[in-house]
């Protein structure tokens, strides 16, 4: 029961245009779990700016209200914030990534915002609140920024850190309430390595795992209480820590031994290739893995150095060949440019991504490293003095060593925003298609595969051919054009030569027609498998706001 005294919370969680409502906010729920378990009255609520049901807030009355903001909601974090402070003028809390390292400017932006933590949150909201309630300062709350009449004040870092084991499973409300059909979860916090281009370490200063028996009681509820058996695992890289993958094992033996029919995905090293062995990836593939994302980033070793990796290119090379011929759905996670990228270097990319079919996603071709603060590179930027003056949350806002090869991304850049925008987001859906949409075929084969239905197992496979041969079509496209850009850029740059060869080897209205085609597939297959079984439409389910399948069929 909650205590009397205790104060209501509100988690909000804002959309804003170019998200989509399908992944569960980690932290939040986290974060709201944990204070339920302490005895308070928490209500999460995730939405749409424009959608926001603010008669549910208005019957709530919360005392707090709190949000997390990324760089793509900022701007309607701020709208909604303002609001908020006009409706019931509370104390209003961020937190996450982008206000860890930028609170002082966002504070400075918005007099709606009172406190931004720094960090992880459970601890640090949990006393947060017990001022409040005993109607004391905020100046002992370590890792937070907070507003006063004297202004803007920042507290000393974080000087405890949670025990992961201790804490309650995430508050599932978002994945309910959305009828997501892939649940988020996290078998631990923190990283090992340290790239340059990454704040994970000191966001999470410490690598922390939960145990194998408690990170799967965690998938074993989700199964039993919301009928859902997709899993996607955002551990920085699942086979933390150390130099052996016995915990791999352990989590993979433990899912097999309860018999729990589940596909997942994670993030891995390309490292990873060197020590595992066949009955590591039986396993793996036994439990339900289904894909993987490898943080490659480059495919040259300058590049390698400068994001600081451990891997080589031959280590990207063997891991992403070993686990295509073990049927797993391979990503790459990538950088394509740098301030200190070189035509060489670029062409290296290129010719990785093209080889192994990843150059049929836009995003990894016009992929830029963004600026963090808190990260090795961003120190380094700024030492070499290739930071730019501008606004301080562009994420591109540095200079090129090779100018050049800036007249070249800012052009890439500028065709792909202008024409993805003015054509219902055709090169987005089809990144989804290369992406998303070919790991939850590997999902649907290991299932009906289980399950012996041939049935539906030669509808997935007819539907796969069928979709990777478009890829197909469009890897070799891409790689077509990036390269005629390169030399076009590397010789003697012309933008009517630029736009010639786009118009060309890229063909907006044939990019456009090969969407639409996806599109047309894949709605036969929902089609093909609802006649099969329909036990089947429950994978197909969306977020309700985007149910154009389900009445399609």
């Amino acid at each position: 029961m909650r205590e009397s005294n205790k104060i209501k919370v509100l988690f909000l969680v804002v959309y804003s245009e170019g998200m989509e409502i399908k992944d569960e906010e980690y932290g939040v729920c986290s974060i709201v779990s944990f204070l339920r378990k302490n005895g308070y009255t928490v209500m999460l609520l995730g939405d749409y700016e424009e959608q926001i049901g603010y008669r549910k807030i208005d019957e709530f009355k919360p005392d707090i209200i709190g949000l997390p903001v990324y760089l793509m909601s900022k701007d309607a974090v701020y709208r909604v914030c303002s609001l908020l402070k006009k409706l019931y003028n509370v104390p209003i809390c961020v937190g996450g990534y982008f206000p860890t390292y930028y609170e002082k400017e966002m504070m400075e932006e918005t007099s709606s915002i009172d406190i931004s933590i720094r960090g992880e949150g459970e601890l640090t909201w949990l006393r947060i609140l017990k001022k409040i309630e005993q109607n004391e300062s905020l100046k002992d709350v370590s890792g937070i920024t907070y507003r006063t009449e004297n202004g803007i004040m920042v507290n000393k870092e974080q000087e405890e850190l949670v025990d992961i084991n201790e804490l309650p499973f995430i508050a599932r409300d978002l994945l309910r309430d959305n009828e997501m059909i892939v649940a988020t979860i996290a078998s631990s916090r923190g990283c090992t390595r340290k790239c340059s281009f990454c704040c994970a370490d000191s966001f999470w200063p410490k690598w922390r795992g939960k145990s194998a028996e408690a990170f799967v009681d965690e998938i074993e509820y989700i199964v039993n209480e919301y009928n859902v058996d997709l899993f996607n695992i955002i551990d920085t890289s699942f086979e933390d820590p150390g130099s052996n993958y016995k915990r791999v094992m352990s989590i993979a033996q433990e899912i097999v031994n309860r018999d729990l029919k589940i596909g997942y995905h994670i993030d891995l090293r390309t490292t990873f290739h060197k020590k595992i062995d066949k009955e590591l990836i039986s396993i793996l593939k036994k439990s339900g893995l289904i894909g993987v994302m490898f943080g490659i980033e480059a495919a040259n070793e300058a590049d390698l150095k400068i994001y600081n990796k451990a891997a080589t290119v031959e280590d990207n090379e063997k891991a992403v060949e070993l686990f295509k011929e073990n049927g797993f759905h391979v990503t790459p996670g990538f950088i394509n440019f740098n301030p200190y990228s070189t035509f060489d270097g670029l062409r290296k990319n290129i010719e990785f991504l093209e080889k192994y079919g990843f150059n049929s996603a836009f995003c990894r071709l016009r992929s830029s490293v963004r600026l963090n603060r808190g990260t090795k590179l961003f120190e380094k930027i700024e030492a070499d003095r290739l930071l730019k003056d501008g606004a301080y949350d562009d994420p591109y806002r540095y200079n090129f060593v090779d100018s050049r090869i800036s007249v070249l991304i800012e052009f890439i850049r500028n065709f792909y925003d202008e024409h993805n925008v003015k054509n219902n987001y055709s090169f987005g859906r089809i990144d989804a298609y290369t992406n998303e949409h070919l790991m939850f075929i590997e999902y649907y084969k290991h299932r009906f595969s289980s399950e012996c239905d041939n049935g539906a197992f030669k509808v997935i496979q007819m539907h796969e051919q069928q979709i990777r041969e478009i890829l197909s079509e469009i890897n070799t496209r891409n790689s077509k054009w990036f390269k005629l850009l390169l030399n076009q850029a590397e010789e003697l740059w012309s933008e009517e030569a630029a736009i010639s060869i786009m118009n060309t080897f890229f063909d907006t209205k044939h990019m456009v027609s090969m969407a639409n085609l996806l599109d047309k597939i894949k709605i036969k297959l929902y089609y093909d498998l609802s006649k099969i079984d329909s036990k089947y439409e429950r994978y197909f389910k969306v977020h309700k706001t985007r149910r154009v399948i389900d009445k399609l069929l």
